[in-house]
């Protein structure tokens, strides 16, 4: 839009001089004092809005919303900085509406959105974290093989003609684009054929430095999405989906007949038999298997021990508590300019930890002490939200924080006129 109003701009410009007889659009000259006139405030714009995260338009740009586009990376502690990386806010304008269906966490949501990091209150399940094996692609892939690969696995190439237009054909769409037609029955082999192919592939990958002759088979990518929809008496449109294109959602599951790791998408996740557990694979159905049961959780709630042994909304709780903790954010201290910092002096390892606790490296930015705490029941009645603290604990420095505040100082403020510009390097 800013583009936009500064060509309209030198338009305007342009229609006053052709008036006046002063328009010379060969002279060089000219032109700069054209541009000069017109204030091309673009970068400023741009620059304002990702400071603020607002949007000041005249249009409108047929948004939702004006506000909330960008987010304060917080450095409280290492928690909140990571979840800020890894959060997906649905937009304030949802917030508003009364229904509550845009909340729910919906199946193709399995293993891509955490469903226990989301806070209470008005954004809850609008504003959701990543599970933390989700990622997302980035490469744009080669596709042309895959289209070569679909035609030698038995796909007709172009759009059936209406002479052979059949109800039992299946289109096959290559990122969106129809790129042939098939039966049920050869779309079925054909997406466990890529399937093979794609992970024949990484493992040749993987074991290259092993292997002596390259791969001479098609080049699958490994972020390929094989999104077989099966005929059915209502709901989406049949056929077989496939995906290359970037900004996907993948993650690691287990190819039950290869026992490889193979990434699977949302899209291609809904028409997959994937079991969690060992007792819920069904043989000669189950084609996947979760790597972890706790893959489905964020970083953050993974890091809540024995999480399956509480309250569901105290795992909630949680995870918001323990992005509000002083903590340790950072080891670099004597080089930040932040405006405040927190620092816990006698951060300590917990006790007990969950598995990816050290994957994370937390120990490099200890996030609480590990507290010794006697509560004595009375009449059955037990402490709530409170803590008894014993003295040699207090006194060995339990809980014991710092808050940095950093202060600007101008030194032009101290020089007497008249003084001459000194400078002195070094620590004072």
């Amino acid at each position: 839009e800013r583009v936009e109003d500064y060509l309209l701009g030198i338009r305007a410009e342009l229609g006053k001089d052709a008036r006046n007889s002063k328009i010379d659009l060969f002279n060089t000259r000219y032109l700069s004092k054209l541009f000069a006139r017109v204030s091309g405030d673009v970068g400023q714009k741009a620059q304002y809005f990702l400071a603020t995260g607002n949007l000041v338009t005249r249009t409108g740009l047929d948004m939702q919303q004006m506000s909330g586009y960008t987010i304060l990376a917080e450095k409280l502690n290492y928690l909140r900085y990571l979840s800020h990386f890894r959060c997906i806010h649905r937009g304030a304008f949802f917030a508003e509406l009364k229904t509550t269906g845009v909340r729910k966490l919906l199946p193709e949501g399995w293993g891509f959105l955490c469903p226990v990091h989301t806070p209470d209150g008005s954004p809850c399940g609008l504003l959701n974290h990543l599970a933390h094996k989700c990622r997302l692609t980035c490469a744009v892939e080669e596709s042309a093989d895959v289209e070569r690969t679909l035609v030698r696995l038995g796909v007709a190439p172009g759009m059936p003609v209406p002479a052979l237009r059949d109800a039992e054909l299946l289109t096959v769409q290559l990122d969106g684009r129809v790129v042939g037609y098939c039966s049920e029955r050869v779309a079925r082999r054909v997406a466990q054929q890529l399937r093979a192919l794609k992970l024949q592939q990484e493992s040749h990958r993987v074991g290259s430095a092993r292997a002596a002759e390259p791969y001479a088979g098609p080049d699958i990518p490994f972020n390929l999405e094989i999104g077989l929809v099966p005929r059915s008496t209502g709901g989406q449109l049949p056929g077989l989906f496939l995906f290359t294109t970037p900004a996907r959602f993948v993650r690691p599951v287990t190819h039950l007949a290869t026992r490889q790791t193979d990434h699977v998408g949302s899209f291609e996740q809904v028409y997959m038999e994937i079991a969690c557990l060992d007792e819920d694979v069904r043989p000669g159905v189950t084609t996947h298997q979760e790597v972890l049961p706790t893959n489905i959780l964020s970083a953050v709630a993974n890091f809540t021990p024995f999480c399956d042994f509480n309250q569901s909304p105290r795992n909630m709780y949680q995870c918001q508590m323990g992005k509000q903790t002083m903590g340790t954010p950072m080891q670099s201290y004597p080089y930040r300019t932040d405006n405040k910092l927190y620092r816990l002096q006698t951060g300590q390892t917990p006790i007990c930890r969950p598995r990816i606790y050290d994957d994370y490296g937390v120990d490099g930015y200890p996030n609480g002490a590990n507290a010794v705490v006697a509560v004595i029941s009375y009449t059955g009645y037990d402490m709530e939200d409170a803590m008894i603290l014993n003295k040699s604990g207090y006194e060995r420095g339990f809980g014991y924080g710092t808050i940095y505040k950093t202060e600007y100082v101008d030194l032009g403020k101290f020089r007497k006129s008249g003084e001459p510009i000194t400078t002195h390097f070094g620590l004072g």
